[in-house]
């Protein structure tokens, strides 16, 4: 009986959640293009916070909507979450299916709420995009004249800063997206962290050590049960030439970059070492066949050729537009 008392709860332990959730993420947009209406764009909080912290802006008002109308969020008025509760939005790099929903919204932003992205990052949206030609520029630096609606903060790499007007952190990394320079985020609240994947291509492919030193900065945090989720793309099917894929990931270089991982977090023992580990499958590029056919879809196809690979006990999560996950 003791033995049996044993094994019950091993194996309770091990299928409980990774850890208790301290984060809330709420899509906005999840898909990498074609769909315009739900394009890459998160809002991320604490569980405690008011205020949210938007992870790139591909889709923005009509996402809010959209988890208005689900219930999502308790304050349903649209104006008030795009003007009081979003003071900052982190871009992770200048395309347009990471940017097109802020880029439409600016000009109903305020003051308050600032645009963060690394130095490359923010000389691309000044200088095409906010440049008066393709767009206004309604922030407080760049092509002159500026309007000063928001603030706009470059981010320095690799190090630690705070999100103004929430209780968040973060740290950014460097990703080679198809030699664009895109953008990995850390974040922080006290001492638990999610993490956050811009586009990104695998070190394999780029012939970069970009997601590798990554994984090596999260590494103890697996180990401590301190990291509380990945958000990570995955563009194509496995189907996709190597020489097509753009500088993103499909699902065997998606897997395989997460045994590295796995490899890094406890090289003894790969198949434990991330088992529950909380994966946000981000950035599914659909296709135009997928409106004709949805009960084959790109998104089912890529979520079931992942889970066909997944021999490492990774939670496969596919988040769906104005559903809140908490994590």
């Amino acid at each position: 009986m003791r033995q049996l008392l044993i094994t019950v709860f091993i194996f309770l332990l091990s299928n409980a959640a990774y850890c208790a959730p301290v984060f809330e993420i709420l899509p906005l947009g999840v898909y990498g293009g074609l769909k315009d209406g739900n394009l890459s764009a998160y809002l991320l909080k604490t569980i405690e916070s008011e205020n949210y912290t938007a992870l790139d802006g591909g889709t923005l008002v009509h996402g809010l909507e959209v988890a208005a109308g689900q219930q999502s969020v308790h304050n349903k008025n649209v104006e008030d979450l795009l003007q009081k509760k979003i003071p900052a939005y982190l871009i992770s790099h200048a395309h347009l299916d990471h940017l097109i929903g802020l880029v439409m919204a600016q000009p109903e932003l305020r003051e308050q709420q600032t645009i963060m992205a690394r130095e490359e990052t923010m000389q691309a949206l000044q200088k095409n995009i906010f440049n008066w030609s393709v767009w206004g520029n309604f922030g407080d630096a760049g092509e002159a004249p500026h309007l000063n609606y928001q603030h706009y903060q470059t981010m320095p790499l690799l190090q630690w800063i705070a999100i103004p007007n929430t209780d968040l952190q973060v740290k950014t990394f460097p990703l080679s997206h198809g030699g664009m320079a895109s953008s990995a985020f850390l974040i922080r609240y006290k001492t638990e962290y999610i993490l956050y994947f811009g586009d990104t291509g695998a070190d394999s492919i780029e012939k970069s050590t970009a997601v590798e030193n990554i994984w090596k900065e999260i590494a103890p945090l697996i180990r401590n049960k301190q990291l509380h989720a990945i958000l990570l793309e995955c563009s194509f099917l496995n189907s996709q030439p190597d020489d097509k894929l753009f500088g993103h990931l499909k699902p065997d270089l998606f897997m395989s970059e997460l045994r590295q991982l796995a490899a890094i977090v406890n090289p003894l023992d790969l198949q434990k070492s991330l088992r529950g580990l909380p994966i946000v499958v981000t950035h599914i590029k659909p296709r135009l066949v997928d409106f004709s056919n949805s009960e084959d879809d790109t998104r089912k196809q890529i979520i079931n050729e992942l889970s066909r690979e997944n021999d490492i006990g990774v939670e496969l999560i596919k988040p769906e537009q104005g559903i809140m996950l908490s994590l």
